[in-house]
């Protein structure tokens, strides 16, 4: 994988599309409250700029479809669902989701379901899933706002990166609620201290030195080291 990129040609605003799905709430017999909580999650954690365009779709395929290909089209870098993402009938949005883009992103879908798998057992009921369209990450979560922070939460992690990978604009955000990855930092803030780190054992190194010189120096050694080496329990290099 890349490094992050934040070069200046790219957008330095995220724009992200919010698409609620619902027979209901687009009839307005029922209070979109999904749309709301995922604009609510974003402003808690994502701390670079950014805004939303949001739809609201009934449980139409073809509405989701072109929802998501209008929002990819206008420009934004994340595209999030909410809604149809269960075993009914008129739950459509994972194969609306599917049709659409050009890569699937399994990954999200299953973190998705073990982290709600440990809140409810019906979570095994959830297909939601993510993929590609036009430059945009989508990602199907449901309905209810708890569980939409609990999903969140399980894959926000890696969003940024993705973006970046698939040239969209550098998002940061705030470290006590979403440690996003970074390539590198990231790991490098994660290692112990000098004090902490484990050192090899002088049994280990008083063994393997030798051969080890004798490979850089072009040679492997007599085969009675490689076959010493070689029948060495592994409770000498611990």
């Amino acid at each position: 994988m890349s490094s992050v990129n934040t070069s200046p040609d790219r957008p330095t605003t995220a724009l992200v599309g919010i698409v609620t799905v619902s027979d209901r709430a687009s009839r307005g017999e029922y209070e979109d409250r999904g749309g709301p909580a995922i604009h609510d999650y974003l402003d808690r954690v994502v701390t670079s700029d950014w805004s939303a365009e949001k739809v609201l779709v009934p449980d139409e395929q073809d509405e989701v479809e072109e929802a998501i290909r209008r929002l990819a089209a206008m420009g934004c870098c994340l595209i999030l669902t909410t809604g149809g993402t269960g075993p009914a009938g008129r739950d459509i949005t994972p194969e609306a989701t599917e049709v659409v883009c050009s890569k699937l992103l399994p990954g999200f879908g299953e973190a998705m379901r073990a982290t709600s798998l440990q809140v409810v057992p019906t979570a095994i009921l959830s297909r939601q899933t993510a993929g590609i369209c036009d430059g945009a990450l989508v990602i199907n979560l449901p309905g209810q706002p708890k569980a939409i922070t609990e999903c969140l939460d399980a894959v926000f992690a890696g969003v940024p990166y993705c973006i970046d990978l698939i040239g969209g604009p550098y998002l940061t955000t705030d470290p006590s609620r979403i440690k996003a990855f970074l390539p590198g930092s990231y790991f490098l803030s994660e290692r112990p201290s000098p004090r902490r780190r484990r050192c090899l054992p002088l049994s280990y190194v008083m063994t393997v030195a030798p051969f080890v010189l004798c490979h850089a120096q072009g040679s492997y050694g007599s085969d009675e080291w490689c076959n010493t080496i070689r029948n060495m329990p592994a409770s000498s290099f611990r």
